[in-house]
């Protein structure tokens, strides 16, 4: 008898217990003992050869002693369980995929011949459950109610790091799980001696500076020495502290040990499997405060701010203020780019492959411009890498323009400056950029960009000297920006809703962002890298700045609110939630989603006009320059669409993700078509019935993907070419008719070259000619016919000559 259970909608559980079976021996009382196998190329093998077949009869046994040998396990009391990566089985939703019944008539076929009790985890996706990760078996534990003898448990698998082998998932799993491992040569036929591998190891991908820093990192740590201490040696606390420990680290690598070893003395232990949820968690850290487990000095009860986040992300440390008198923070994000080759692979393949189209010449720079540079890097990294690649007569006005508005922009984001101050500085901060030596110290000492303020005369004294018809651009944008950013601060010391209906919102939007590409419009048209049309059209460049703005603004959203911001429009946000606050309560989860979406279809309602503008582009450089923010982007905008995190923290894209998308992003049109649609289909795939947007975000998906289809038609390529051939410059047509005829020249002297050499009388030719005998008469045709071969005499014998 099987039974079958989907999880997650990515785990397929199939459970088989035949009608009669052998009673095993007993485990011990409170664990069960696991006999493990991998499925393919380890129980089973492929009869026809082929590696993926999809036909349920196509399989035989990897040996024919493999149904005994597992018999015998469970004779020995061990509980057989099959752990398996597959794909294409499920969906997300947990509906059927296209192989699933074929893959489920194998199995039961498969444990109908072994005839033992089996239960079969199949991991569908590659998430949490996928092997070497180790999903799958804590679902297997919570199954078993009980702990695992992990000392008389085992695993074979065939993914085991040898030469031979196209992964080492097999082997790592075992790691992971503290497993015994044996390959099926070693557990089925008693070979012995085989040498495993890895075919990833995360020391190979630790850089010098990497390996630094990790060092520097695990300093902290060394006072836990586990090989000189026992229990509760070592004491981290005097009377009355709190400590807050968090451990990271991959399935066991020591975690639970460490604390059990090291920090036996009392402390708290919370652990997010065996609460359930990272809500959970933060309830039970409260409970202890709140019962005295954990309490103050003087007595009181203290609730520090715990903010639990991904590997990925750094751990926001309480603060010494919320009653901790030390704070460790230790940094885990290098090491988890490091360890993971999705995220690697395409950081590495950017740093190889990646060939500018430009690159900047420092040597050429003055100090000044050089540390230009540098605030640049300092106030956005990613910014400063498209910018140096740029047309070397492009690259020193766009980097200056670009610290100009970010210095406006710093003034205006400070909350620590008084009306009184800010907005006279914003409404004529065109005028200091003439100001030799101008700086401004007044920031507060937490903002991020305040060193570009301080050093602010180095941006002046090389703005002049650039070409007036950059700098006066430059200042036109600074002086429309400035006052816009004056009335959004002027609202906000009043008190006043900053933005109520969408149509603020998308002014807003123009002051910080539409200007921004307006000014680059008139950079790139007066340069001739860009169609001079488009600065004929400005609502295409205000829907490039648009899209950038509301993606961020969607994203960001908590970091706002935490910031007493707010930037979604009333008109929006009151239709789903009374408060606004309500957005980030978890009571209201499923209206903010509704809400979130409505501002991502705002949002998306510019990605066509971003395509057309890319379309007017004539120069690599300048098209990487725009691309790349608009797929980072699309990229952000689905990453955001339906995802409840955005309520809870700043949500980004991976690192690998971003070089992936770089290396998109600068080839060509055709390619940033092909990422838009890639993420508009992925949006159109999160979209449900039960958003009261779904039919409308539906039509703004399939007009972006029908746009892409107008530019590049899918089905029929050549109905382009016409207008390929129409855009030849006319000048080129008597080159190719002089390009002929010479040819012609060249064929005809080779003829008439090797017409010579063979004897060929040209003497005759040219005196019959000049006789006019131009074609031959009508006689030598009726002589020929009449088999008269000479007219002129007897037929030549051979034997004459």
């Amino acid at each position: 008898m099987i039974s079958w259970e989907v999880v997650g909608g990515t785990l397929l559980i199939a459970r088989y217990a035949p009608e009669s079976s052998q009673k095993t021996q007993k485990s011990s009382p409170n664990e069960t003992r696991v006999a493990a196998f991998d499925l393919d190329y380890t129980i089973i093998d492929s009869k026809s050869g082929i590696v993926r077949t999809t036909d349920p009869e196509d399989w035989k046994w990897w040996q024919d002693n493999v149904p005994q040998k597992i018999r015998d396990a469970h004779l020995g009391g061990h509980q057989l369980v099959i752990f398996t990566n597959q794909g294409n089985l499920t969906t997300l939703t947990g509906e059927l995929g296209p192989g699933l019944e074929s893959f489920k008539r194998k199995i039961e076929d498969i444990t109908r011949a072994l005839a033992v009790p089996l239960i079969v985890y199949t991991a569908c996706a590659n998430d949490i459950y996928r092997k070497p990760r180790s999903g799958m078996w804590e679902e297997m534990q919570k199954a078993f109610g009980g702990a695992v003898d992990l000392e008389n448990s085992y695993f074979v698998g065939d993914a085991a790091g040898r030469e031979k082998d196209y992964s080492d998932c097999d082997r790592h799993f075992g790691m992971n799980l503290g497993l015994r491992f044996y390959t099926p040569e070693e557990y089925f036929q008693g070979v012995i001696g085989q040498i495993l591998g890895h075919k990833f190891n995360p020391n190979w991908s630790i850089t010098p500076e990497i390996e630094t820093r990790m060092n520097e990192n695990l300093t902290a740590l060394e006072m836990f020495d586990v090989s000189k201490t026992s229990h509760n040696q070592y004491k981290l606390t005097s009377a009355g502290e709190i400590v807050i420990i968090v451990f990271v680290g991959l399935p066991g690598a020591g975690k639970t040990t460490f604390f059990n070893v090291a920090l036996d003395f009392g402390a708290m232990r919370l652990n997010r499997h065996e609460l359930g949820t990272m809500e959970n968690c933060i309830e039970k850290a409260e409970h202890y405060l709140e019962t005295g487990l954990c309490a103050a000095p003087d007595g009181g009860k203290i609730f520090p701010r715990i903010k639990f986040r991904e590997l990925e992300k750094q751990l926001e440390a309480p603060t010494i203020e919320e009653g901790f008198t030390d704070v460790v923070k230790i940094d885990f994000e290098s090491l988890y780019f490091a360890v993971h080759p999705t995220q690697l692979r395409p950081v590495v393949q950017w740093k190889l492959l990646h060939k500018p189209a430009y690159t900047r010449d420092p040597s050429k720079e003055s100090a000044t411009l050089k540390d230009c540079f540098k605030w640049l890097k300092l106030t956005s990294r990613s910014f400063v890498m498209v910018v140096q690649e740029l047309n070397p007569d492009l690259v020193v006005p766009v980097a200056l323009y670009y610290l100009v508005l970010r210095g406006l922009d710093t003034i205006e984001d400070d909350m620590t400056i008084s009306l009184e101050e800010k907005e006279p500085l914003l409404r004529n901060f065109e005028t200091v950029l003439d100001k030799d030596g101008w700086t401004f110290n007044k920031n507060g000492p937490d903002e991020r960009d305040r060193e570009l303020l301080v050093h602010f005369d180095d941006v002046i004294t090389e703005l002049k000297l650039i070409d007036p018809k950059y700098r006066d651009i430059i200042k036109n944008i600074t002086h429309q920006m400035g006052n816009g950013m004056a009335d959004y601060a002027r609202m906000a010391e009043n008190n006043v809703n900053s933005v109520n209906t969408v149509e603020e919102y998308e002014l807003y939007c123009h002051y910080v962002a539409g200007l921004v590409g307006e000014g680059l419009t008139r950079f790139f048209v007066q340069d001739g890298f860009a169609n001079p049309a488009l600065k004929n059209q400005p609502e295409l460049s205000e829907s490039m700045g648009q899209f950038l703005q509301k993606t961020n603004i969607i994203r960001d959203v908590r970091e706002d609110f935490d910031d007493k911001r707010r930037f979604w429009p009333k008109e929006i946000w009151s239709k789903h939630v009374d408060n606004f606050d309500d957005l980030f309560d978890p009571k209201y989860r499923e209206a903010a989603l509704t809400c979130s979406s409505e501002m991502v279809l705002n949002a998306l309602r510019h990605a066509e006009e971003c395509l057309v503008y890319m379309e007017g582009i004539k120069e690599q450089g300048v098209f990487n320059f725009v691309a790349i923010p608009q797929t980072m982007a699309i990229a952000t905008l689905e990453l955001v669409f339906q995802n409840p995190r955005v309520f809870e923290t700043n949500v980004k894209i991976t690192k690998g993700d971003a070089a992936q998308l770089l290396m998109d992003s600068s080839q060509d049109l055709r390619r940033v078509c092909a990422v838009f649609k890639r993420y508009v289909r992925r949006i159109h795939k999160k979209n449900t019935p039960k958003d009261p947007n779904f039919l409308n975000i539906s039509i703004a998906c399939a007009k972006i993907e029908q746009y892409i289809k107008s530019i590049y038609p899918t089905k029929d390529p050549k109905a382009r070419v016409p207008l390929a051939i129409d855009g030849q410059p006319k000048t080129n047509i008597p080159y190719l008719i002089l390009t002929m005829l010479g040819t012609l020249f060249v064929i005809s002297a080779i003829m008439i070259g090797i017409a010579y050499s063979t004897g060929v009388r040209f003497d005759v030719v040219l005196k019959e000619l000049a006789d006019g005998n131009i074609f031959p008469g009508k006689e030598i045709f009726q002589d020929v016919q009449q088999g008269n071969v000479n007219v002129r005499g007897a037929p030549i014998v051979h034997g004459e000559l």
